[in-house]
């Protein structure tokens, strides 16, 4: 695969802001929020079109390799941006997945690419710093967001410009990101692990050893208590749900509780003790959110 520079080809985010949409044409998927994500319309169909002041060059077209079919071309040649946009109805709390495919080409010259691209919800630029992207190699990607909504609108839109090419877009996809799921779900379904390993503090299990954890009686050992809820809510991150506050940092709290003892779990520790206490409130903290108590739309 190429890559784009800086671009990553796989990049997953967390972002906590609003988002919006209004579309009257029919979704390319029932689960998919966004209209006419794969332009297979042949126009814009569903989308907002906002054309740059001058230089405006946007349209719809079938793709130069590897992905040919149909997609969007941004090749306005000033400075400003050709954009599209749509706004559609989303949970506030809730988490969303959002997915695109995209494409830098320069037609052989320059390199870098005379380009830029962004991405926006509600006027945010996600990833953290990923975009926008200006004057970067040519390569392609798909790329995978989770994003939480914070209001019951979001506005999903893409600037770009390339001069004198093109940069494109394709299968632009948002859906409901996946509910968390408890402990016993994870124990009771091995094949539906989204990983084969975790680390817990500073450990590595292999999904055979977590496996194992997770089938042991705890027995007032608060070091396997804790380890089945980070274990459920490390498994829930990976399969796409959202991390709502506590979470990060409570997970991250259990990772240094753990790291503490040597070896492998289990470290036999009383939930009386100081450690014990603190692991048995992260442990409480991170079975609200397996059970889906502090996701918007899963329960919580």
């Amino acid at each position: 695969m190429n890559l784009l520079t800086p671009l990553k080809c796989i990049a997953t985010f967390v972002l906590s802001i609003g988002l919006l949409l209004v579309a009257t044409a029919r979704s390319t998927s029932a689960d998919n929020l966004i209209i006419n994500g794969d332009f297979e319309t042949g126009d814009f169909t569903g989308w907002t079109v906002t054309h740059a002041p001058s230089g405006s060059n946007i349209f719809v077209d079938h793709g130069p390799g590897p992905d040919t079919t149909f997609g969007a071309f941004f090749g306005a040649t000033g400075s400003a941006f050709d954009s599209i946009s749509q706004t559609f109805a989303t949970i506030p709390g809730a988490f969303y997945t959002l997915s695109f495919f995209y494409q830098v080409t320069n037609l052989g010259t320059p390199i870098p690419a005379h380009n830029g691209f962004d991405v926006l919800w509600n006027g945010v630029s996600i990833g953290g710093g990923l975009f926008p992207q200006f004057d970067v190699n040519p390569g392609f990607g798909t790329f995978t967001f989770h994003l939480q909504a914070t209001s019951p609108l979001t506005t999903l839109q893409f600037d770009g410009r390339n001069a004198p090419s093109f940069d494109f877009l394709d299968d632009v996809s948002v859906t409901a990101a996946p509910c968390p799921q408890p402990q016993g779900y994870w124990k009771n379904n091995p094949d539906a692990w989204p990983v084969d390993s975790l680390t817990l503090g500073s450990q590595t299990y292999t999904k055979t050893e977590l496996l194992t954890i997770l089938r042991t009686a705890t027995r007032g050992d608060a070091s396997l208590i804790l380890a089945d809820q980070v274990i459920a809510a490390k498994l829930n991150i990976a399969n796409g749900s959202g991390e709502p506050a506590p979470v990060p940092s409570t997970i991250t709290h259990a990772d240094s509780v753990l790291s503490g003892f040597s070896g492998k779990l289990p470290y036999n520790v009383k939930s009386s003790s100081p450690n014990g206490q603190a692991m048995v409130t992260d442990a409480t903290t991170l079975d609200s959110y397996n059970n889906g108590l502090l996701t918007s739309g899963c329960g919580g």
